[in-house]
């Protein structure tokens, strides 16, 4: 039976008996009736923690035992929704119109704050409907529908804050924080919409505005383990490491078996490039979630860096092993997982390896210009240079995205010390339009191509762009050769003293 690690017994005990009594009819395949109260606690619980197939497959049991109950079709048009199945969405939709439409007049005075309620809900979700459907307009017609039928500040404030919410996960900040801005003046100091208003600036990488919008709420709640892991969150979106440590430590101070706060604390470590401590934080993690097969990849990443190649590789070959090459878990990237293990391959000298992962890769027809320019790559370190360039040259040929093809085969040439190439590839690249945005370290790349080849005013040309346009790029690429604490102006003009 599938266990929940953030369900017990302890923490909601009717939950956990009809959770526990479901999955045991999914592994026996014996029939259990469930009241349609039941199956909407299963369906929230499930929908809520994104377990997917089974809440699919309580669907289908309520489909057969309470096709009409209006909660259940709620959540089936979302999962609907969640799936980009809009015209099914709606069906779902009319069919609880028309239910609301036959309830008696009883029936509506029965429980009219729960029908209310539903209302309001479902004209929210038509307006999410209508928001993918690109109709904006019609869109924010139900929601503030939706606002106005609600009765009390309170549940306006819920409303506008759910609303804001929808808005943000389509990326339309400003029509979200007009209805942040409006919840607020329902409910001053509400902590949903400081959540969000926090949420939206940190996405916005404005880290001051976040945390005193976080101060308040720690204020609030100094031993709130879920403000403390949104802290946390906000400076580790904002590449702030350390604080988000510190954030963390506060959490698992209050919580130390709080394993979401332990994962992200290792990501922090492992972004400060501490990969020993952030391998000892995951492997704790593991101990805690032993199927997160992200997290594992993780560790495999730390052991990688480390420079401890073979245990690196026996982790990410037994992530390959329990996902099915990542086609049997849907936590986990599958191109990403052939890239990193094919990577790790490479970097620990098992060519042998690299390319029999490399070949499934393309059986998959996972991304073919990228696996095929790798596959040249594993070609290109083992001395069969005339294969290599025949996966290069199919590449190129065959994408739909050739300036990229260009930089990813350009870089392949730049990382092997063939300048000669490199610098011939790159330069194809900038001379196209909008490189910018994707390349920034292209100028960099070009000027110490240019120096190890000698083609000194190339060099200078390049520097200079790189130096002032680029300064972080820069310094990736040129880290050996700027002395400590010089800055990039005093280097460019130090190396155009010397070979101008």
């Amino acid at each position: 039976m599938k266990e929940f690690n953030y369900l017990s017994a302890d923490s909601d005990p009717e939950l956990y008996r009809i959770v526990c009594n479901h999955q045991k009819m999914l592994k026996t395949g014996k029939s259990v009736y469930f009241e349609d109260y039941e199956l909407v606690d299963l369906a929230n619980f499930y929908y809520e923690n994104g377990e997917m197939e089974d809440l699919e497959q309580t669907i289908k049991l309520a489909d057969q035992i309470h096709p009409d109950n209006s909660e259940i079709l709620y959540i089936k048009a979302r999962l609907f929704l969640r799936q980009g199945k809009t015209e099914k969405t709606i069906e779902c939709i009319e069919k609880m119109k028309k239910i609301d439409a036959t309830l008696t007049f009883e029936e509506k005075n029965e429980d009219a704050s729960y029908w209310n309620e539903m209302r309001t809900n479902l004209k929210m979700l038509e307006g999410e409907t209508a928001l993918i459907q690109n109709s904006p307009e019609k869109a924010e017609e139900l929601f503030q529908d939706a606002f106005d039928t609600a009765e009390k500040d309170e549940d306006k404030s819920y409303v506008a804050i759910n609303i804001a919410s929808i808005y943000l996960t389509q990326d339309m900040n400003e029509q979200s924080i007009k209805w942040v801005e409006r919840s607020i003046e329902l409910i001053p100091n509400n902590q949903p919409a400081l959540e969000l208003l926090s949420y939206y600036y940190s996405s916005q990488k404005d880290i001051k505005k976040a945390e005193k919008v976080l101060e308040k709420l720690v204020d609030e709640d100094p031993y709130s383990t879920h403000y403390w892991k949104l802290t946390g969150d906000a400076y580790l979106n904002n590449n702030q490491f350390e604080k988000a440590i510190d954030a963390y430590d506060f959490v698992l101070a209050i919580d130390v078996n709080d394993y979401e706060a332990l994962k992200k604390k290792a990501i922090a470590f492992l972004n400060l490039e501490n990969f020993e401590k952030a391998y000892e934080l995951f492997i704790n993690y593991q101990k805690m979630v032993p199927d997160d097969y992200n997290a594992q990849a993780f560790s495999a990443l730390c052991l990688s860096s480390m420079q401890q190649y073979p245990e690196a590789i026996d982790v990410l070959e037994n992530i390959m092993k329990e996902t099915n090459n990542g086609v049997n878990d849907n936590t986990v990237n599958q191109a990403e997982l052939f890239s990193v293990i094919t990577r790790t391959c490479r970097r620990g000298k098992e060519f042998d390896k690299a390319m029999k992962w490399i070949d499934k890769a393309l059986e998959y027809e996972l991304d073919n210009t990228f696996f095929t320019i790798m596959k040249g790559a594993i070609y290109m370190d083992t001395g069969r240079n005339h294969e290599a360039a025949a996966y290069f040259h199919q590449a190129i040929e065959n994408t739909d995205d050739r300036t990229l093809a260009l930089y990813l085969v350009g870089n392949e040439f730049f990382l092997n010390k063939n300048y000669l190439t490199s610098n011939k590839l790159l330069l194809k690249v900038y001379e196209e339009d909008d490189w910018e945005d994707d390349f920034p370290v292209l100028p960099a790349m070009l000027a110490y191509g240019y120096l190890c080849v000698e083609e000194y005013e190339n060099y200078l040309k390049f520097l200079k762009e790189a130096c002032d346009k680029y300064p972080e790029e820069t310094e990736l690429i040129f880290s050996i050769l700027i002395p400590e604490n010089m800055s990039l102006d005093h280097f460019y003009l130090s190396e155009k003293n010397k070979y101008e």
